[in-house]
């Protein structure tokens, strides 16, 4: 009787650490699958392909809209579209960055990159 509690324990032991690998597994897969699709985005927007860069970058904040590089993928969508001449849609996600954010270096940009949208108007 006392064997077949330690095999019952054992047993739940083996599964609850199972559950908790996996878990665990699970995390970092997403967090690579995380950067990769941002670190794609970028390599696009490096390379000047902003309109691909673009899809990218609203793919990974779909994605992952809490993410701590999110910031960062509202600010280059909406720079990249500024480079490609879209200063409506490049306003768009300035405010969006702005009023999410508040505050920081990336509200700092977005803020200056508005001013030079405007004095183009």
């Amino acid at each position: 009787m006392r064997r077949r509690h330690l095999v019952v324990i054992f047993s739940l032991f083996l599964v609850i650490f199972s559950f908790f690998a996996y878990a665990e597994a699970y995390e970092n897969e997403n967090k690579f699958e995380t950067l990769e699709i941002y670190n794609k985005a970028q390599d696009l927007y490096k390379e000047g392909k902003y309109d691909q860069a673009v899809e990218k970058y609203l793919e990974f904040l779909k994605l992952y809209p809490d993410n701590t590089l999110g910031v960062a993928a509202m600010y280059y969508t909406a720079e990249s579209y500024q480079k490609q001449g879209k200063n409506d849609k490049a306003t768009e996600y300035y405010k969006k960055l702005i009023d999410k954010y508040r505050k920081g270096f990336w509200v700092d940009s977005a803020k200056e990159n508005l001013k030079t949208i405007s004095l183009r108007k």
